[in-house]
C-alpha cells in the first residue's frame, strides 16, 4: 500500500507539535530525525535514512489526531513508530 507524500500543510503542524517557535522545532526535528537514523543504524538496517524519513511520514498522517490527543513528550511517539517500522 502506498501513501501519499505529506503535504506542506501536514509539515507545518508537525513543526507546530513539536515547539510553538518554529526554530526550536526545528532544533527538534533535527535531532529526533538523528535519533530514529540511530535507532534503525543499530538494529542493521540498510537505509536507517529513508526509514526515518518513514517514520516522520507516518506520524504526520495522524498530526490532527496527535495534536488533540497525544500527551507527553513527541520524541516517545516516534520512537513507537520506529518500533512498528522494525516489525
Amino acid at each position: 500500500m502506498s501513501r501519499k507524500p505529506p503535504t506542506q500543510e501536514a509539515f507545518d503542524k508537525l513543526l507546530n507539535w513539536l515547539d510553538p517557535d518554529r526554530e526550536q522545532a526545528g532544533k527538534k526535528y533535527r535531532i529526533i530525525h538523528a535519533r530514529l537514523i540511530g535507532i534503525f543504524s543499530n538494529h542493521g538496517c540498510a537505509d536507517p535514512e529513508k526509514l526515518a524519513d518513514e517514520t516522520f511520514d507516518r506520524v504526520m498522517a495522524k498530526i490532527d489526531w496527535l495534536r488533540e490527543n497525544f500527551e507527553g513528550e513527541p520524541t516517545r511517539y516516534f520512537c513507537g513508530v520506529a518500533r512498528n517500522i522494525l516489525k
